[in-house]
């Protein structure tokens, strides 16, 4: 199937839906519903993660910081941070889950430390 014709999920951001038609297309996952479900999760992920990048992103160049004040006069990291972490966070457990080989291996042994 040609990457350009296969059916994304609505609702994920443009850079999630390039990496659903480009991983369903390089490991051949047509017609694999557990894997799409569990692919469509962790895009659904990916693309929240990215939300919550962009709202930090905006919020840290208007108020050139990174915490909010939590009404009790103590600031606290930006609520977009902490999803922002989640979602990358469940992004990278849900690809361990399709155990794909998304970055080749390196076929070097492991290196021994002293």
């Amino acid at each position: 199937m040609k990457e350009g014709k296969i059916k994304t999920p609505a609702g994920l951001s443009t850079r999630a839906r390039a990496f659903y038609r480009r991983t369903v297309t390089d490991f051949g996952l047509e017609g694999e519903e557990q894997a799409l479900t569990i692919l469509e999760l962790a895009c659904r992920a990916l693309s929240a993660a990215e939300a919550a990048h962009t709202e930090l992103a905006a919020y840290i160049a208007t108020a050139h910081r990174v915490t909010v004040d939590a009404g009790t006069g103590r600031p606290i990291p930006h609520p977009a941070a902490r999803v922002a972490k989640e979602q990358s966070e469940s992004f990278e457990r849900l690809l361990r889950g399709l155990d794909l080989e998304l970055v080749p291996k390196d076929p070097r042994p492991p290196r021994r430390t002293p």
